[in-house]
């Protein structure tokens, strides 16, 4: 008789959940398409490496890069790890990067440790301090899932250099783990190779597609962009001072500029007064040849002026640059803070209001707000 009961009742439940799904649907895929989520093997595994094992592939391929960091190279380890240090030093516009490779015998199957592998890398590649790194991995692997074979946005973004390396089908990381292998590549934007804090490029990995993404997860990725901020705010401290020395270069620069120029004007103003006396004299050889060497003396001298404005102008611009990214980055972490902490407060009320609510529990269709199980009939 109890079976008689239930079995209606199941009906039922399974009848409202399958509905609910339905209608929900649409709203499911379209906030599923911008989630990041990573999907890991959970089965068991053959062999187990250690942390240090997984990290020594990154730092393997780091310490290779760091040998010359300003020529391009590839670099592989075992067969089944490879780096593409596709550097143009030639070419200011655009970025350059690194792409790390997975190969199709690699058996790297957990986020976890693809992030471990990559925050390596760039300790030892480029000096990070491990948590600098881990955080940086984190947002390379948000970024690069983002996107993942969007190869127009590589092209606009990046140099030939780097381009010439990636295809439409492997570009970017796939969110599945049994697609990483031998279908991925990897990039890591390079905004300056010798740039310290600043080698990675963390305006491009942090940009608002990518926090858009992380702030649909449950925490909003609260904590992840809470380290960017201060990876963000340090270098911007970092830049500041840099501009503060371009500017002081660049000031002494004009100042020898300047100082140039004051010398062609007078050497141009002595070959003029010899010009005028040779002008007077034309029989005079001996006037004839002062007023030409002074006149040689005098472009000469302007030559050195043009050339110490020349330096004059390119320091300037150096410190202009400075400064902008200086303030770019100070921009980019108070606009990030402020989002940071709206979405936390967001956090927090949803999180309040959920706790005030009484429970309920759901069994075999039949509901109640006690807290309590119901006894089955």
């Amino acid at each position: 008789m109890k079976k008689a009961i239930m079995l209606p009742l199941i009906a039922l439940s399974v009848l409202f959940t399958l509905t609910a799904l339905e209608v929900n649907q649409p709203e499911i895929q379209s906030v599923s398409s911008e989630v990041i989520q990573f999907e890991n093997y959970t089965g068991p595994h053959k062999t187990v490496d250690t942390l240090e094992a997984i990290r020594s592939i990154g730092s393997g391929l780091g310490k290779s890069v760091s040998r010359s960091v300003t020529t391009s190279g590839t670099f592989n380890l075992n067969g089944k790890y490879t780096v593409i240090h596709a550097v143009d030093t030639a070419t200011k516009e655009k970025l350059d990067a690194d792409i790390l490779i997975i190969g199709a015998d690699a058996s790297v199957d957990h986020i976890r440790n693809l992030r471990q592998i990559i925050a390596s890398y760039l300790t030892a590649a480029y000096g990070y301090s491990e948590k600098d790194a881990s955080t940086i991995a984190t947002f390379v692997t948000i970024y690069n899932a983002v996107y993942r074979g969007r190869m127009q946005v590589f092209t606009e973004r990046y140099k030939t250099v780097v381009t010439d390396n990636l295809t439409q089908e492997k570009c970017g990381l796939s969110t599945k783990w049994n697609e990483w292998p031998g279908q991925s590549q990897i990039v890591i934007p390079l905004s300056d190779v010798q740039g310290g804090l600043s080698t990675v490029d963390t305006s491009t990995i942090s940009d608002r597609e990518v926090i858009d993404s992380m702030r649909e997860e449950e925490d909003r990725g609260i904590d992840d962009r809470k380290e960017m901020v201060e990876l963000k705010e340090r270098e911007a401290e970092e830049a500041e001072k840099k501009a503060e020395e371009a500017q002081k270069k660049a000031d002494e620069a004009q100042k020898k500029a300047d100082e140039a120029q004051k010398k062609a004007d007078e050497a141009r103003s002595s070959a003029e007064e010899k010009k005028e006396e040779a002008a007077r004299n034309p029989q005079d050889k001996e006037k004839q040849r002062e007023a030409e060497e002074a006149q040689q003396k005098a472009d000469e001298a302007q030559e050195k002026a043009d050339e110490a404005q020349e330096k004059a102008d390119e320091a300037q611009e150096k410190a202009d640059e400075a400064q902008e990214k200086a303030d770019q980055k100070n921009e980019e972490a108070q606009e990030e803070r402020e989002d940071i902490a709206q979405d936390q407060k967001e956090v927090i009320e949803r999180t309040s209001a959920a706790s005030a609510e009484p429970k309920q529990v759901t069994v075999i269709g039949l509901t109640s707000t006690s807290g309590t199980y119901s006894q089955m009939v």
